[in-house]
């Protein structure tokens, strides 16, 4: 882009998706770059859980959604708004939800403290939810009894994504991700050290490092 913004005045803007060693090569090459003081780099954290009900209330244009839905969505998205897109998308295609008109005197749902064990995740929820009682519309539910959400499918795009940021990780560190995924979100060092195989686990403790 150097002859381009030395030639041609225009303003543009370029995100770049999560991932340290691409988000570092990209600062590197700003810096070393002739028109570097006419960039400005900006990291954009992650949506705080009330902005996320938010903007899946917005999004599916209803006043409440199930609080199992709101915590499959913040889990899942880890409050990046294209992943939640993705996964409403996703179960908007299977038929997993289901709107309908809010009943005359139903208030949505606003008991979180019992259900979110999160701090943050309870004062953000039971706020949104609280806010959206007041108004008359449309309410998100989820339509089938028997649908478990925790063992939704992963939808391709978001897969194909982890799979691309898994293909940059060098095998040792894919090894350890792997072993450790198998685990779960949450694991301890020693179940991990005791399921992988004997010739890396030594090194265990270095590749969690990095």
């Amino acid at each position: 882009m150097s002859p381009v913004l030395q030639n041609v005045s225009f303003f543009m803007v370029t995100s770049l998706a999560p991932g340290y060693a691409r988000t570092e090569s990209f600062c590197k090459a700003a810096a070393a770059n002739t028109t570097s003081q006419k960039i400005t780099y900006l990291h954009l954290d992650e949506l705080k859980p009330s902005a996320v009900v938010q903007k899946v209330c917005q999004d599916l244009g209803v006043v409440s959604i199930p609080r199992d839905l709101a915590r499959f969505l913040l889990q899942r998205s880890s409050g990046i708004p294209y992943y939640c897109e993705e996964l409403l998308r996703c179960l908007r295609c299977n038929d997993t939800l289901l709107f309908r008109t809010r009943r005359p005197g139903e208030k949505a749902e606003d008991d979180w403290e019992s259900l979110v064990a999160a701090a943050v995740e309870i004062s953000a929820l039971a706020a949104t939810s609280s806010s959206s009682a007041g108004n008359d519309g449309g309410v998100c539910i989820i339509i089938r009894p028997d649908v478990n959400l925790e063992n939704t499918v992963l939808p391709a795009a978001l897969k194909e994504i982890a799979l691309a940021q898994l293909d940059q990780i060098k095998p040792l560190k894919q090894t350890v991700l792997k072993f450790a995924a198998v685990i779960g979100l949450v694991f301890t060092t020693q179940l991990l050290s005791h399921i992988l195989p004997t010739d890396i686990r030594h090194k265990m403790n270095f590749l969690l490092d990095m």
